[in-house]
């Protein structure tokens, strides 16, 4: 995040200069937090429309992937976790 931007600004432009995807946000659904013994991360997971949806990766990546719901236990337990909540809470 850079000083003086918005979430949605800090959104958006990291969006944009890491997949060069145009998103518009709707919502907050949730936040995580990870906190391991030499790093904090925290996250909030946002719904979007997509404007565009052609990919183009930046340097700082290699590969992407879409995943299916039923993929979630491969990410992150903390992340994971949110995510079903909101999938449980969206059925």
């Amino acid at each position: 995040m850079e000083y003086g931007e918005t979430l949605e600004e800090t959104l958006h432009r990291e969006i944009k200069e890491e997949t060069n995807l145009d998103i518009t946000p709707r919502r907050i659904l949730n936040t995580w937090d990870l906190i391991e013994e030499c790093r904090q991360i925290s996250g909030i997971i946002y719904l979007c429309d997509l404007k565009s949806d052609s990919i183009t990766l930046s340097n700082e990546h290699s590969d992407y992937r879409w995943f299916h719901t039923s993929e979630i236990d491969r990410l992150y337990p903390v992340f994971s976790e949110r995510l079903k909540s909101i999938i449980a809470t969206d059925n």
